[in-house]
């Protein structure tokens, strides 16, 4: 792993090493901490967590995909976005992924089911003590993507709907029209944010930053 401090209450915990170039965001409040993501899982990022806060952490995945749900890595406390069709197959709050939102298939990892101890549903806010971060539903790469924007910074983490590199939008589970929508659910917020923060870049090393500007290309440019 690789961290790079993007404030002072803000970390990006970077894979640089793997192929995916994952990069994972670690946001503290006063009274707790959210980790966005957390890789394949191959190497355990919940030492580095550690490392750096000694908060309870809370744990949300920008979207189902292998290389985010951290798979056999476990942890106390769990957020999902709460839409109408994953709720539904959540039994006692335990959420067993598919093997079409998960593709861990690909590498010989098995979809993992997560403990959910928060359902946020998109426009809900989570509450880390003196932060606020608001869930927006940015589908497009996959129907069950995130994004959150961080109400004090203007930071907006964006997982896989946006990074500096090719998106993808050829999955079982994505759609280009889906994508315009995320587009504008971000642009209607363009006065909030101040940065965004992918999951992803195409070469390492640091965070892969972009502007508001880049969404507003996108936009402009989806048929």
């Amino acid at each position: 792993f690789s961290v790079v401090q993007l404030d002072a209450k803000t970390y990006a915990i970077a894979e640089p090493y793997s192929w995916a170039r994952n990069v994972n965001y670690l946001v503290l409040g006063d009274n707790r901490a959210l980790l966005f993501d957390a890789g394949v899982g191959h190497y355990d990022i919940r030492p580095v967590v550690a490392s750096l806060t000694d908060l309870p952490v809370t744990f949300m995945p920008s979207h189902f995909h292998y290389d985010h749900t951290g798979n056999e890595i476990t942890f106390d406390q769990v957020a999902v976005v709460d839409l109408p069709y994953i709720r539904a197959r959540a039994v006692d709050n335990q959420l067993t992924l598919s093997g079409s939102e998960h593709l861990g298939v690909a590498e010989g990892v098995a979809a993992p089911t997560l403990s959910i101890n928060e359902w946020l549903a998109p426009g809900a806010m989570m509450f880390l003590g003196d932060r606020q971060l608001q869930v927006l539903y940015t589908p497009g790469h996959t129907d069950d993507s995130i994004s959150l924007l961080d109400l004090t910074s203007g930071f907006l983490f964006s997982g896989d709907f946006i990074y500096p590199g090719p998106l993808y939008a050829f999955l079982s589970n994505s759609n280009m029209g889906d994508y315009l929508a995320g587009a504008e659910t971000v642009i209607s917020q363009q006065s909030l944010v101040t940065e965004i923060y992918g999951a992803h870049r195409v070469r390492p090393p640091g965070a892969p930053k972009l502007g508001i500007e880049a969404v507003s290309y996108t936009h402009l440019t989806l048929p």
